[in-house]
């Protein structure tokens, strides 16, 4: 037996979150939202913009951290760094084909991110070399955006 479709205009997001997205995107071309539906659909969207900011932060982190890896462990150079770094690159560029505000977003982000990646290596172990030191990392950014978003760049 069929359950019944749930009733489109009582629907809760917390009863199921799907459905209400579909019901509010219908009451939003009706343009007949109410206060609750409008109040929840802000809240998603700002869940959304920090969601999209998040991982943009997180790429980038993981970027200077592989740039890092390339240029401070030449030891340990392999084809899956490049394919990695080539990797996380056009998963940015894409980001900001589809969405090109979230570059000035990675441009605000990426200085905080490339301390983060000195951070990480920092504390890795970089057999046969010891610990790298915060110390012996630039204040400065080493690699513009633009240098660290090129394809053909790998730091030596």
């Amino acid at each position: 037996m069929r359950n019944a479709a749930p009733n489109l205009t009582s629907l809760t997001r917390e009863q199921d979150e799907y459905q209400w997205l579909m019901a509010t995107c219908q009451k939003l071309e009706q343009d007949v939202l109410t206060r609750t539906d409008k109040r929840q659909l802000v809240e998603i969207l700002q869940g959304m913009m920090l969601s999209q900011k998040l991982h943009l932060k997180q790429l980038l982190r993981s970027l200077w951290l592989q740039l890092l890896r390339w240029q401070h462990q030449p030891q340990k150079r392999c084809n899956d760094w490049v394919e990695h770094i080539t990797e996380l690159r056009y998963q940015l560029l894409d980001h900001f084909t589809a969405s090109p505000a979230l570059k000035d977003a990675a441009a605000s982000m990426v200085f905080t991110c490339y301390q983060e990646a000195c951070t990480i290596m920092s504390t890795e172990d970089h057999f046969p070399v010891e610990h790298l030191p915060l110390e012996e990392f630039p204040q400065e950014l080493p690699f513009s955006l633009s240098d660290i978003l090129d394809l053909r760049f790998f730091p030596t």
